[in-house]
């Protein structure tokens, strides 16, 4: 299992398994643990146990992976584009 994971690599259809309690199961079932302001974890959604990392994406990532964004993601992007300018 790797150990982290940048946003837009397939960490949502990954299959992992709790080292803890064995659940089993997609990283789109984790939860998001702690949050800071370079990556998110995610944990076991049953004992709440470190599975995995994920960094946030940056914009120039957002940018490329544009059709994968929601439509709210979109808008976040483009607000965060005229600030940094």
């Amino acid at each position: 299992m790797p150990n982290s994971f940048q946003y837009f690599e397939n960490w949502r259809t990954t299959q992992f398994t709790c080292s803890s309690c064995n659940w089993q199961g997609l990283g789109s079932d984790l939860k998001i643990g702690e949050v800071t302001g370079m990556y998110f974890e995610l944990e076991c959604p049953e004992c709440r146990t470190y599975i995995t990392v994920v960094g946030h994406p940056t914009i120039e990532e957002s940018r490329a992976n544009w059709d994968k964004l929601s439509k709210t993601e979109q808008e976040e992007l483009v607000k965060k584009e005229v600030r940094v300018r």
